[in-house]
This record gives C-alpha cells, sequence and structure tokens, in this order.
C-alpha cells in the first residue's frame, strides 16, 4: 500500500503512517499522550476524492482497543492526509480490455461535458472496445496504461501504433481522478523513447481545444503542420447524389488496389500504412468501407482512396488521399451514400477552400478543429489528405 502525508496533525511527533489495516509509526515518531507501542489502530473518514489532484481523507486515530480511550477523546485526534500513491506503467493486457473501454469512455465523456460539450460516446461503455479491438489487431502489444500499485485500477491508457515511416499515437485518456499527476506525460515520454529508439517520427491528430493536450504534446517537442475542421453531414436516407464527372471513376476497392493505394499514399505524404489499408480491405469485422477513384491513364492506377469505419463507437470517413479537391468530393460522396440516415464525420484540410464552400452547400456543418502534429522529420503532404484517428 501507498504511503500517506499528514498535512496537519495535533501532535506533531506523528509524522508519517503506513495506509494499511494496521498503522506503524515510522522511525523517530512517539504516540501522543506518552503511549509507548509502537502499533496502533487507525479509523480513515473519506471526505472528498480529489482536491487539485490529490486525493484528501479526514483519518482519525484510534487507541481504544489497547488504551481504552473514550470515543470523545478519539475524536479529537483529527488531521487532513494527502494519498500519495504510486504508478506502475506497463502493456495493456487482454483480459483488461473492458477496463480501458470504460476509462475511455468515462474520461473523453468527462472532459467534453465539463467543457460545455455533448458526450462523444453515448452508448454502452462496451462500444470503445474498438480501440483495444483494432489497435491490438494491429499492433499487439502496443498499448501502454498507468496501473494504481494500491488499488490495481487502470488509470491512464495510450495506444500507440508502429509504422515502417512513422510511430502514430492514438487516443490517450486519464481517469478525471487521477490528472494533474504527470500521467499523461510519463506515458507520452515512454512513447516518445521508442520512436527515437526506431529513428522515426512521431505523429498524432488531437483537438484544437484541448489546450491541456495541446501543451503537453508542444512541451514534448510536437509541431502543429496542419489543420482540419471536423465536419459533420446528416445524410439523408435517399443518400446524396454526385454531379460531378469524377464520381464516374470511384468504385468500391478491392484487396487487388493495395499496392496502388499504399504508392499513392506514399507519393502524397511519404506515410507507408500499408497495414492499416489491408485491415480495411480484408474488412473482416466488416466496418470497414474503402473507395478508389481510378486514374484516367488506366493500367491499374488510382488518383484517389477513401476508407471510413462504421461502428457505434466511430462513424467516420478516413484516412484518405486525392489528387484534386474535386476527386476528393466525389470520394466523399461514394462514403456519404453508404451512411445513409446517419451523420458521419470527417477532417478537411483547412486550405481546401473550394472543398470547404462545397461542404458548406450540401449542409455541412464544423464540431471542432484538429491539428495534425508531428514530432521530428515532416513530409510536406501533395493534394488533399483526410487525415482519421481510427486509426491514427
Amino acid at each position: 500500500m501507498g504511503n500517506v502525508r499528514l498535512n496537519q496533525c495535533h501532535h506533531k511527533n506523528v509524522k508519517r503512517v503506513r495506509a494499511s489495516g494496521s498503522y506503524s509509526l515510522l522511525k523517530g515518531g512517539t504516540p501522543p499522550d506518552g503511549l509507548e507501542p509502537s502499533t496502533f489502530r487507525l479509523t480513515a473518514e473519506r471526505s472528498a476524492i480529489e482536491l487539485r489532484g490529490k486525493t484528501i481523507l479526514t483519518l482519525r486515530l484510534d487507541f481504544r482497543e489497547n488504551y481504552g480511550i473514550t470515543r470523545e477523546a478519539v475524536c479529537q485526534e483529527r488531521f487532513s492526509v494527502i494519498m500519495m500513491a504510486s504508478f506502475t506503467l506497463r502493456s495493456l493486457k487482454t483480459e483488461e480490455w473492458h477496463n480501458v473501454a470504460e476509462l475511455i469512455t468515462v474520461s473523453t465523456n468527462f472532459w467534453y461535458r465539463t467543457h460545455g460539450f455533448p458526450a462523444i460516446f453515448t452508448g454502452e461503455s462496451s462500444d470503445a472496445l474498438l480501440f483495444p479491438e483494432v489497435y491490438e489487431t494491429l499492433d499487439p502489444g502496443c498499448c501502454l496504461v498507468a496501473v494504481n500499485e494500491e488499488t490495481e485500477t487502470l488509470v491512464a491508457s495510450c495506444f500507440y501504433h508502429p509504422r515502417n515511416t512513422h510511430v502514430s499515437l492514438g487516443i490517450m485518456n486519464v481517469h478525471p481522478n487521477y490528472t494533474g499527476k504527470g500521467l499523461a506525460r510519463k506515458l507520452l515520454s515512454q512513447i516518445i523513447a521508442l520512436a527515437e529508439e526506431r529513428d522515426l517520427p512521431l505523429r498524432l491528430v488531437s483537438s484544437a481545444m484541448n489546450l491541456d493536450s495541446f501543451a503537453l504534446y508542444t512541451r514534448a517537442g510536437f509541431v502543429p503542420r496542419a489543420t482540419y475542421q471536423l465536419m459533420v453531414l446528416p445524410v439523408p436516407d435517399e443518400g446524396l447524389p454526385c454531379v460531378l464527372p469524377e464520381f464516374a471513376r470511384v468504385r468500391s476497392a478491392t484487396p487487388e488496389d493495395l499496392p496502388a493505394i499504399v504508392a499513392l499514399e506514399l507519393e502524397k505524404t511519404g506515410l507507408d500504412r500499408e497495414k492499416d489499408y489491408r485491415l480495411f480491405l480484408e474488412n473482416k469485422s466488416g466496418i470497414w468501407k474503402t473507395f478508389v477513384l481510378e486514374s484516367e491513364m488506366g493500367r491499374g492506377k488510382i488518383d484517389g482512396v477513401l476508407a471510413s469505419v462504421s461502428h457505434p463507437a466511430a462513424r467516420l470517413l478516413g484516412p484518405g488521399v486525392a489528387d484534386t479537391q474535386a476527386q476528393a468530393a466525389a470520394l466523399l460522396h461514394a462514403q456519404w451514400n453508404v451512411f445513409t440516415g446517419q451523420s458521419p464525420v470527417f477532417l478537411v484540410p483547412v486550405t481546401a477552400s473550394w472543398l470547404v464552400k462545397y461542404l458548406y452547400a450540401l449542409g455541412a456543418r464544423n464540431c471542432e478543429l484538429y491539428f495534425v502534429q508531428c514530432r521530428g522529420e515532416w513530409h510536406e503532404p501533395v493534394g488533399i489528405v483526410f487525415p482519421t484517428f481510427m486509426p491514427e
């Protein structure tokens, strides 16, 4: 169990006690009123859960068992303490998937609600099992968690995704009762060390509204490289017809398209996400859909690709790339017609002015602003890039 540090105490010689069922005075301490034995009973009364990131309890010394002191006398021996918990950082275990799903739900919804926004996850916490299921399928063992050693509670987590060209930082969460303890920084530091060991840049997609996380990343050396509008578009039950000529070249992708997709994204962004697109195209879980836009040159070439995920935890378009804004719009139309009667979200570069105006005309609206951040070498993208955070 962790140690407890006294903040106030009527008896100045009682410096610290151990947080367990039977309590011993540490070296140098003596019981009040000249009592000699080294052990006594301690009864804890919880007065608050959190105060500035520290757990506050009210404790009382109870000598009645050995010394027959009256309840009235015992009640006078009161003081406040601060629990000094210790944490272990390790990989997520399979049997903890439900725990991390609950953590993601509670942490994310708490942040949005306390900042005046609706909850992100509106279903059961088990919906967030999508995160360990996807990340552990792609890269087993690539979720780092922080565990409270005293309670054995999983209190923080961060997924990451090593690729040939870079390492991606996935969703990071700290339970609201454990913020302010440096856990996010410690998780991030370990993943930074992993990326540096592999001599790879570390990338992420993060909300511009969360200034605490923005400070966390920029202090660690991340640089915002591109800004995106997170937009949502309610799709009518009958879908959204498209009159753009580029739409005629859009079709469903097949596993045979994988080499062309990987080559296109590498050309446009300098990134290699072959494992991701293989997962999308195989679609064993039935939640992914991918479209490609064939090149006018033919010969198996493509000018664009756009994937999506349809799941209670994420109805999201991306990742994808396209040569032009009109091609990007055509790919979006194909995906919208998969989400009829729903409201998928998607990230659009703020610099794509024609595309943004086109989306506004269709009824799309803004939800948030997001930054693509990078720590290390950055490849300036060419054309239109649709990032995603499932998986980043």
